[in-house]
């Protein structure tokens, strides 16, 4: 199982400060969430529950569901103050996109990366765009 973790949309960081950030981000939720598969699935996980929980009540997720979404929202939030230790800025304009590959998928079998110098993505990558911003949302997430 792979995932890609990018800081995105900011200018404000030199493309090796982004790449530090990406990393260290990358180890704080390997640290809070066990192994690179297990953060794949976490995030997986909290995507599925997040999405049914905008669809119905709060009272209608399962535990697990609830479990989910608490599990992945405190190693995001551990993960984010690690990644901006020592920043001074405000941290709620500062996007971290994480991709996981859809339920089945893998299109890597290098496991997790972060994007290449200088920015995006490789094009054809069949992973949903997933969006962090300071507590986490699915956005653009295929979750068939």
């Amino acid at each position: 199982m792979n995932y890609l973790i990018r800081l995105v949309d900011n200018e404000e960081f030199p493309v090796e400060q982004r790449r530090f950030i990406e990393q260290r981000y990358d180890q704080a939720l390997v640290q809070q969430l066990g192994s690179p598969e297990q953060v794949a699935q976490a995030r997986r996980a909290w995507v599925q529950a997040k999405t049914r929980e905008d669809e119905a009540t709060g009272s209608d997720l399962s535990l697990e569901e609830k479990r989910a979404i608490v599990r992945w929202e405190r190693a995001e939030a551990a993960a984010r103050l690690l990644a901006f230790e020592g920043y001074t800025g405000a941290l709620e304009d500062i996007y971290i996109e994480v991709r996981v590959p859809l339920a089945g998928q893998d299109s890597s079998p290098a496991g997790r990366s972060q994007a290449p110098p200088g920015g995006e993505p490789e094009t054809g990558d069949p992973m949903p765009v997933i969006l962090v911003l300071g507590q986490s949302r699915p956005q653009d997430a295929d979750l068939h």
